[in-house]
């Protein structure tokens, strides 16, 4: 079985057919690109990435919640922290 292939016409006969495997244009096997255009898809998953990539690291740049308060409301409240800062009183 072929695998498939760019399409590469040559005139045989008085018709034209594949160079690598011998069948019309039609044949299903084939695939076809315009000039320039053979590194299409490997362009298209190089700018997905970079997409991908651009996104994830705009997303790590976001400045995280702010977590004062709730450090504070942690050491105000917390028996570790008993004898400190605002709360002087040791149980």
């Amino acid at each position: 079985m072929l695998s498939p292939h760019k399409f590469e016409p040559v005139r045989l006969r008085g018709s034209v057919r594949c160079r690598q495997c011998g069948l019309d244009a039609t044949a299903g096997i084939h695939s076809y690109s315009l000039p320039g255009m053979d590194t299409t898809e490997a362009d298209r998953a190089e700018a997905k990435a970079l997409a991908e990539r651009e996104a994830l690291e705009a997303k790590m740049r976001e400045p995280l919640a702010n977590i004062d308060r709730r450090t504070g409301d942690i050491e105000r409240d917390s028996p570790l922290f008993f004898g400190t800062g605002n709360n002087p009183t040791l149980f």
